[in-house]
């Protein structure tokens, strides 16, 4: 079994830490232990089904949630299961990082550098973190993942229309907009299926 996202594990150790503190008799703790996660602001199980009963197009029940974890936010933007998310982008005090390796990404080295920009993009975008992201971002991602090569600027300028540009090209910024993030959520459909 795959481990819980540590916001989830750190959530629960402090409800089961309130209701503990409390000394909420044996018959009412599990109403103690839903009202704590309420409080602590992380829906229970019941309440994220609910949210994707009452969003389908939200399978993660991210968006309704509340939920201001920036992997949470990354889902709601993609709407895809935070699960597939965390296999993804891992974010920490730096930032946001790529998990993919470079096998995971499309043998076409043109290719794998737009996958390289949509994917760089939609992680600090998606998050939050920023509206528009520095093409230089991309590049040090492109080059990390071994797919950096002398056409960078003009295939990355290949994506204008899923990715809005200013700025001249060693300034350049870059920012995701909606068909862009379709194309990102079908990106990571793609690297985090099964046996790919």
């Amino acid at each position: 079994m795959a481990d819980a996202p540590k916001h989830i594990v750190a959530a629960l150790e402090k409800a089961v830490a309130a209701v503990d503190s409390a000394k909420v008799p044996k018959d009412l703790r599990e109403i103690a232990f839903k009202a704590a996660l309420a409080a602590l602001g992380t829906p229970t199980p019941e309440e994220k089904s609910a949210a994707t009963r009452e969003r389908p197009d939200d399978p993660a029940g991210q968006a309704r949630n509340g939920d201001g974890e920036p992997l949470s936010l990354i889902a709601a933007k993609l709407k895809r299961d935070i699960e597939k998310v965390e296999q993804v982008f891992d974010i920490d005090g730096e930032g946001v990082h790529l998990l993919p390796g470079h096998g995971d990404l499309n043998d076409i080295q043109a290719t794998a550098q737009k996958e390289v920009a949509l994917l760089v993009l939609a992680g600090w975008q998606g998050s939050g973190k920023e509206e528009w992201t520095k093409i230089s971002r991309v590049r040090d991602a492109a080059n990390d993942l071994g797919v950096m090569d002398g056409a960078f600027a003009s295939r990355i300028e290949q994506l204008r229309g899923p990715v809005r540009m200013k700025g001249d090209a060693r300034n350049r910024e870059l920012k995701l907009n909606s068909p862009g993030y379709e194309a990102a959520a079908d990106l990571v459909d793609r690297i985090t299926q099964p046996n790919q």
